[in-house]
């Protein structure tokens, strides 16, 4: 039986007074993040745990490939780790548009004083969000946005697997 990872992204801006926008994108989950959800599948401690690491935003996305180990041009005012009790099958996040019982999901929530850049193009989850030695997803958003520190911002990376 052969198992494929659909994988997508949402970026979820709100204001002060609640009003959200929604970013939508792909990603490609790395050969590295093919070997960490092999492994937690076979009850294996993986040989990167991907949960220590964290979330980089980038601008001027270039390409994504099964090879990264970070964003093309990372902005260290996105460096964040994983929200507590993520990743998680099923969110239950009503912000997330994408969950599911088969889906693996990782949020990371952005406060007013952090994520605050202009042109956000891509994010990737990493080993270490210091300096990255391998990825497990690089992701591209459809289009640029902006997250000022008028507002807050959760980002969702959903991996649904399929049987196929």
């Amino acid at each position: 039986m052969k198992m494929k990872i659909v994988s997508n992204v949402v970026a979820v801006l709100t204001t002060p007074t609640g009003e959200k926008e929604t970013f939508t994108g792909a990603n490609i989950v790395t050969t590295a993040g093919d070997e960490y959800y092999a492994q937690m599948a076979a009850g294996e401690t993986p040989a990167t745990d991907f949960t220590l690491g964290g979330i980089r935003l980038g601008t001027n996305f270039i390409s994504a490939d099964k090879d990264d180990t970070d964003v093309d041009n990372e902005h260290s005012n996105g460096r964040l780790a994983v929200d507590a009790t993520y990743p998680k099958a099923d969110d239950d996040d009503s912000d997330n548009q994408y969950p599911g019982a088969n889906t693996i999901t990782w949020r990371f929530s952005y406060g007013y004083a952090v994520g605050n850049i202009a042109g956000i193009e891509e994010c990737a989850i990493v080993d270490t969000i210091a300096a990255p030695t391998v990825a497990l997803c690089h992701a591209k958003f459809a289009i640029q946005f902006t997250k000022s520190a008028s507002s807050t911002m959760k980002i969702f990376v959903n991996h649904k697997f399929v049987g196929g």
